[in-house]
């Protein structure tokens, strides 16, 4: 996917919380820079696994937990958080 929008991330989120559900885990491989950008906008590239990017791997591990959806009133672009 060359490009995204709220859409495309919230169809990720909505992957990735599926597939954690069944105790499987959603990687995403060579993400775009625009498509890399609205994952580090929407904090999902805390909890999703990323290869193939070239950015530093995070220090600590994806987060565990249920991932919470906020919106941001200044922008309107979707905020995913972990709750534990």
């Amino acid at each position: 996917m060359p490009s995204a929008d709220s859409t495309a991330v919230g169809a990720i989120a909505s992957s990735h919380i599926t597939l954690q559900k069944q105790g499987r885990r959603l990687i995403l491989r060579n993400p775009t820079p625009g498509v890399m950008r609205l994952l580090e906008v929407s904090q999902l590239d805390i909890v999703i696994e990323i290869e193939g990017h070239e950015r530093q791997p995070p220090v600590t591990p994806p987060r565990q937990g249920k991932l919470v959806r906020t919106v941001n009133t200044s922008t309107y672009v979707p905020l995913w958080t972990v709750a534990s």
